[in-house]
């Protein structure tokens, strides 16, 4: 019966869905800025936390301040992210007071956001809620009891970052784990009229003690891209953290656990090495997701 309610869930979402398309975060100017120019998928700007939240609570002032420095033209239109994690997000499903308080101050900062910037489409990073292991009844319940809440949102953009390699974990596991949460946010954006755009990485999720940060063989990528679009998805925001990479790679601080990008940057110049490594990913993902833009 689950598995019914999926394929029911994604054959109901992929009739909504829009043309497959690529939109690159975040960037406005280097390597970055030149792939979006010469190759012409969109563009996705992220606001992220420290540009909005103070001690772990909505900073009207600060937002203010970061919205009209990222989009001087109040014309702007496109695609916008607000990313706020840690205490605040983990509360958001939560019954009682403290889910109360942040889904009041989530809404507030994107309801805020939407009236400075009227052209742009919000939403929120990692909604619904990601899970690789336990995409259960619960897990799923969690989400759907928030369902007022994501009325604030233009459009959904769940994580789908890549945890494992094919060596760590089957191929069963990794369609599992997009389908399902696909599938939750396909029922989600159905009910809401909203489409679905995954956010994705081409490196590995830090958490994983072996590969986190590494580069995701090309042939990974594009099939957790091809199987997020074949899963209804209308777009796939490519997560772009190079530019901020590569300076972590000129800094000597052992915390921050910066050896795979001091290899990554350590044989050619920071702008060959981006446009090198995302002309690679780019090239696969053409060749191989018919209709891809």
């Amino acid at each position: 019966m689950k598995e019914l309610l999926i394929l029911v869930a994604l054959a109901n979402f992929s009739a909504y869905c829009h043309a497959q398309k690529i939109y690159i975060a975040n960037s406005t100017t280097g390597p970055v800025n030149d792939f979006i120019i010469n190759n012409n998928p969109g563009r996705t700007d992220f606001i992220y936390q420290s540009e909005f939240v103070t001690n772990n609570n909505y900073d009207e002032a600060r937002l203010i301040q970061s919205i009209n420095q990222k989009f001087p033209d109040k014309n702007q239109s496109g695609m916008a992210i607000l990313d706020w994690e840690g205490v605040g997000f983990d509360s958001l499903t939560s019954p009682g007071k403290t889910g109360d308080k942040y889904r009041k101050q989530f809404a507030d900062a994107i309801q805020k956001a939407r009236s400075l910037r009227p052209g742009i489409r919000w939403s929120y990073y990692g909604l619904p809620t990601r899970e690789f292991w336990h995409t259960d009844n619960a897990w799923r319940q969690k989400n759907l009891s928030i369902m007022s809440f994501y009325s604030n949102l233009d459009f959904l953009a769940p994580s789908l970052y890549i945890f494992y390699s094919t060596d760590q974990v089957a191929e069963e596991v990794h369609q599992n784990y997009i389908d399902n949460n696909m599938a939750l946010a396909g029922k989600i954006g159905s009910e809401l009229d909203m489409p679905v755009y995954a956010v994705v990485n081409h490196r590995y999720h830090p958490s994983n003690k072996l590969l986190g940060n590494r580069l995701v063989p090309v042939d990974l990528f594009t099939f957790y891209v091809k199987r997020i679009f074949n899963d209804g998805a209308g777009g796939v925001v490519w997560w772009n953290s190079e530019d901020y990479n590569y300076s972590i790679s000129k800094l000597d601080k052992p915390g921050l656990d910066n050896a795979v990008y001091k290899a990554d940057f350590a044989n050619a110049s920071k702008d060959d090495v981006i446009k090198n490594m995302m002309n690679m990913y780019f090239s696969d993902l053409k060749k191989n997701i018919k209709g891809l833009r």
